[in-house]
């Protein structure tokens, strides 16, 4: 598996942090044998930082399992797709946060 670079899911938890203001950010952690790039065990939310393989079908069907998997165990689960120097994925964070996350 490809991990995704390391300033991404920092940075990631730095928005995380200023927005719902938790401090319970785990990252590079296991739930239930799953690696996961970011999770918030306080509001059972995961992030998951995507790199250009997610969008192969085989990994994709396998991310989409993943995510059902994870919601039925009452997590919400949000996708951050990462495409060559973008930094577009802080403003979909932000704006999933404020809309999926209480």
């Amino acid at each position: 598996l490809e991990t995704p670079p390391t300033h991404y899911i920092l940075e990631a938890g730095k928005i995380v942090k200023t927005h719902i203001g938790s401090d319970n950010i785990q990252y590079h952690v296991y739930v239930d044998g799953f690696e996961c790039d970011i999770v918030v065990t306080d509001k059972n939310l995961m992030i998951e930082i995507d790199g250009r393989h997610h969008s192969e079908l085989k990994q994709w069907l396998a991310d989409r399992k993943r995510d059902k998997y994870f919601k039925e165990k009452g997590y919400t689960v949000i996708r951050l797709p990462i495409r060559d120097s973008s930094e577009s994925y802080k403003d979909s964070l932000r704006h999933q946060l404020s809309t999926r996350v209480s």
